[in-house]
C-alpha cells in the first residue's frame, strides 16, 4: 500500500510540472567602447549567437559603462541613468562581464557566457511572457506584455517585470577599435527599476508599455526584451525577445478595381508598396477560396504582375501579401474581376494568292492568311469552282495560317473562316485564281491568235484546250487579258477556265467536267482577247 501511495505522489508531482514553459535565457553583458578586452569578447559572442540554433531563445541586453578612461562611451552617455542603475544593481566594477539569468556570473569570458547559456537553454520556466503589439518608427506605440504562471507555487520574494529596447548593427569605433555594436540597451520601461507585480498560479497578468520612439534608433534593427526577476535574489525566471516591429501591413490592391468587368485577357495587377517589404506574394484563382489557383508566387519584387492568356468571360479572384526579412503580412482584401466576353472570331484577312492571280505550271500554291482573334483554334479553307462554293474541290480545317496545295488546274475561288469557343466567324473576302499548264517557246513565239480543238473530243471527264497568243495581237488590242469560258447550247456560261493577264505564247488548259457535275452533251468554249474571240465546240460523254 505504501508503494502505491508513493507512486501516486510521484505522478502528482509530475503532473504539477506539466504546465512548465520553454525557457528563454537572459544574457546581460556589461561593456564599453573604451574597454580593450571588450573589443574581442563582444564580437566572439555575437558571432556565436548569430549561428546558434536556439538563438531565438536567447535574450541579450548590453549595458555600457563609464569606464575605463576616458569614459566617453556614447551609448552610456545616451542613457546614463539606466545604464548606471543596472550596473550598480549587479555591483559590476569591471568590463566585460556577462551574467546569465541574473545569478550565473560568466565573468569576462565570452566562452564562459556561451557555456552557461547552453546549460540553461533546455530548462523550463513556470512563467511565460508574450510581447504583443507593434512600435512605429515615427509614432511609437503601445506594447502589451502578458505574463502567465503555470500551476506551480509562485517563488517567494518580490517579482519585477523589466522591459528594454535594444538596438543592433550600430556602427561606431571607440578607443578600443570595435566598430560594430549589438544589443545596445537604448531604453528601459518604465525605467531600470522595472515594475513590481504579484501573480497567482494559473493566472495571466497584462501590462502596457507606451513607447515614444527615438527616430535615431533603427526600428528594423531593434528588439524588445522583457524579463521577470526576483528583486532580492536577482534570479531571472523567464525572458522574452522579439523585434520591436513585427507587424507588416498588408498591401492594398489597386488595379483592376474590385468587381471590375470587361478586363482584357492580358491584364496587369498592381498594389501599393509596403515599407520594409522585400518580396510580395500573389495568388490568383477562379474561386474565392483559392482552391483553384492559376498563379501563385512569393518571390515578386515589383508591385505589379502581368497575367497573360486568361480565359474569356471568367471571374478571377486575387490577393497579395508583403514579405520582409522578419515578417509576413496578412493577405490583402480579395479583389475580383471578370474578363471580356468571348466574341466570334474577326473576319480572316487573306494575304496570298491575290485576287485574280494567275499560276502557270506551278509546283504548288502557298495559301496564306493573317491570324484572327480572339482565341482562334481552327481555320477552314474552302476552294470551289464557283463563287458560291456549291462545288468545292477543297474543304479542310487547319490550325496554322498557311498551307501549300498542288494539282489544282482551272479557275477557282477561295476563302477562309476562323473558329473559337463561340463558333465560326464570318468568311473572309472571296478571291479567285487561275491555274493552267503552258508551253512558251521564247525563240519562236506564235504568229497567230488561234484556238485549237480540244483533245480528246468527245471526252469523258477531262479534256485539254490549247490556244496561242501572238505578241502582235496583244499590241494591237492594247490588252493582255484573256478569258476562256465554257457555254451550253443556250449561251449560258457554265464555267470560266481562265480569266487573267498573260504574255504571248502557247498555252494548254485542262477542263475537268466532273468537278462541276456537268451533264453530258454538246458545249462551246470561247477564247476572248479584248474584242476578238474564237469559239469551238466540244462534246462531253458522261
Amino acid at each position: 500500500m505504501k508503494k502505491s501511495l508513493q507512486i501516486i505522489f510521484i505522478l502528482f508531482l509530475a503532473i504539477l510540472k506539466l504546465d512548465a514553459f520553454e525557457r528563454t535565457v537572459l544574457t546581460e553583458i556589461f561593456t564599453s567602447t573604451t574597454c580593450p578586452p571588450c573589443a574581442t569578447q563582444n564580437p566572439y559572442f555575437d558571432s556565436w549567437l548569430k549561428n546558434y540554433s536556439n538563438k531565438d531563445r536567447v535574450a541579450v541586453i548590453k549595458y555600457h559603462t563609464w569606464w575605463p578612461s576616458p569614459g566617453n562611451d556614447p551609448f552610456y552617455h545616451a542613457n546614463v541613468t539606466e545604464n548606471r542603475g543596472r550596473t550598480n544593481y549587479y555591483s559590476t566594477n569591471y568590463v566585460p562581464r556577462g551574467i546569465i539569468n541574473g545569478t550565473s556570473d560568466g565573468s569576462s569570458s565570452a566562452s564562459t557566457w556561451i557555456v552557461l547559456i547552453q546549460n540553461s537553454i533546455n530548462s523550463t520556466s513556470q512563467f511565460d511572457i508574450k510581447i504583443l503589439g507593434n512600435v512605429d518608427s515615427e509614432l511609437g506605440g503601445n506594447l502589451t506584455i502578458k505574463v502567465t504562471a503555470d500551476n506551480n507555487a509562485i517563488p517567494s520574494g518580490t517579482l519585477v517585470l523589466h522591459v528594454a529596447v535594444v538596438e543592433s548593427e550600430i556602427y561606431y569605433t571607440g578607443t578600443n577599435g570595435d566598430p560594430v555594436h549589438n544589443f545596445v540597451m537604448r531604453k528601459m520601461y518604465p525605467d531600470h527599476n522595472g515594475e513590481i507585480f504579484t501573480i497567482n498560479p494559473n493566472e495571466t497578468k497584462t501590462f502596457t508599455r507606451v513607447f515614444s520612439w527615438n527616430t535615431s534608433w533603427k526600428l528594423d534593427k531593434s528588439h524588445v526584451v522583457a524579463f521577470i526577476q526576483n528583486q532580492s535574489t536577482k534570479e531571472v525566471y523567464q525572458a522574452s525577445i522579439r523585434r520591436a516591429n513585427i507587424y507588416l501591413a498588408a498591401p492594398s490592391p489597386i488595379y483592376p478595381p474590385d468587381n471590375s468587368l470587361n478586363q482584357p485577357i492580358n491584364v496587369t495587377l498592381s498594389w501599393n508598396k509596403i515599407s520594409n517589404a522585400i518580396n510580395y506574394g500573389l495568388e490568383v484563382a477562379t474561386d474565392s477560396l483559392f482552391n483553384n489557383k492559376i498563379f501563385s508566387d512569393t518571390t515578386l519584387v515589383d508591385t505589379f504582375k502581368t497575367l497573360v492568356k486568361l480565359a474569356k468571360e471568367t471571374w478571377y479572384y486575387w490577393r497579395v501579401k508583403a514579405i520582409s526579412s522578419y515578417a509576413i503580412s496578412d493577405w490583402s482584401s480579395t479583389y475580383r474581376f471578370k474578363t471580356l466576353p468571348l466574341n466570334l472570331p474577326s473576319q480572316v484577312q487573306l494575304v496570298y494568292p491575290e485576287d485574280q492571280a494567275l499560276f502557270i505550271n506551278p509546283t504548288g500554291i502557298n495559301f496564306i492568311w493573317l491570324k484572327s482573334e480572339p482565341d482562334v483554334d481552327l481555320y477552314k479553307l474552302e476552294i470551289g469552282i464557283d463563287s458560291g462554293f456549291i462545288n468545292k474541290v477543297i474543304d479542310t480545317t487547319l490550325t496554322d495560317t498557311n498551307t501549300v496545295l498542288m494539282n489544282l488546274y482551272g479557275r477557282f475561288y477561295w476563302q477562309v473562316t476562323a473558329r473559337n469557343g463561340m463558333g465560326w466567324g464570318l468568311p473572309s473576302q472571296r478571291r479567285s485564281f487561275s491555274v493552267f499548264t503552258a508551253s512558251v517557246e521564247d525563240e519562236l513565239l506564235p504568229l497567230e491568235f488561234k484556238l485549237f480543238q480540244n483533245f480528246p473530243n468527245p471526252f469523258n471527264s477531262k479534256t485539254k484546250i490549247v490556244f496561242t497568243i501572238p505578241q502582235s495581237m496583244i499590241s494591237e488590242s492594247g490588252s493582255n487579258k484573256i478569258t476562256l469560258s465554257i457555254y451550253d447550247l443556250l449561251g449560258r456560261e457554265i464555267a470560266t477556265l481562265f480569266d487573267g493577264e498573260i504574255t504571248a505564247g502557247k498555252y494548254e488548259v485542262e477542263f475537268d467536267a466532273e468537278k462541276i457535275n456537268l451533264s453530258g452533251g454538246i458545249y462551246f468554249y470561247q477564247l476572248r482577247l479584248g474584242e476578238i474571240s474564237k469559239i469551238k465546240k466540244l462534246v462531253y460523254l458522261k
